[in-house]
């Protein structure tokens, strides 16, 4: 990171300075010490806070697509400057970018990743769907149709709902 984000003025700069102390502490912490019952509901959490984080991972790769924040250093695209400023593998970025595109067209996938209710995996299984069903499709509620496909719920379908979706 070249700023310092928990000094920024913008909430979202703020939160992930803030979430990242917090969960660097957690990580030390001793997990010995929690019932079963924490450990397992707590793991359940991590899982759909991961994909709560992913999701604004993606958001914010969508947005600096936009503005293509690779340019002001030479990067052939913003995937190649977010490859080799984090060190991920090149074709997974390039790969998680186009994923971070989809979503910004498609609204209901990119909420139910935000609310932990699916994980990446699903939403680039949504993603692979739509293409394939509707391959110029230019709607927003295309993920509905392809969701049916792999049996996986729409968002808006697991209202009161944890836990497996689609039968798995």
């Amino acid at each position: 990171m070249a700023k310092d984000s928990r000094h920024s003025a913008h909430p979202v700069c703020r939160a992930v300075a803030k979430s990242r102390k917090k969960a660097c502490t957690a990580a030390g912490a001793q997990l010995w010490t929690m019932s079963d019952d924490e450990v397992a509901a707590t793991l359940l959490e991590a899982t759909r806070l991961r994909a709560q984080v992913e999701a604004l991972e993606l958001r914010l790769a969508a947005e600096a697509g936009r503005r293509a924040v690779g340019d002001r250093v030479g990067a052939t695209d913003t995937a190649s400057w977010w490859s080799h400023e984090t060190c991920q593998d090149k074709p997974a970025a390039k790969r998680r970018m186009r994923l971070a595109e989809f979503l910004d067209r498609h609204t209901p996938t990119a909420a139910a990743l935000a609310e932990g209710a699916i994980s990446t995996n699903h939403a680039k299984v949504i993603a692979e769907c739509v293409e394939v069903l509707h391959p110029d499709h230019a709607g927003r509620d295309a993920e509905e149709d392809a969701a049916g496909v792999r049996g996986i719920e729409a968002p808006g379908q697991q209202e009161g709902r944890r836990g497996r979706t689609g039968g798995r």
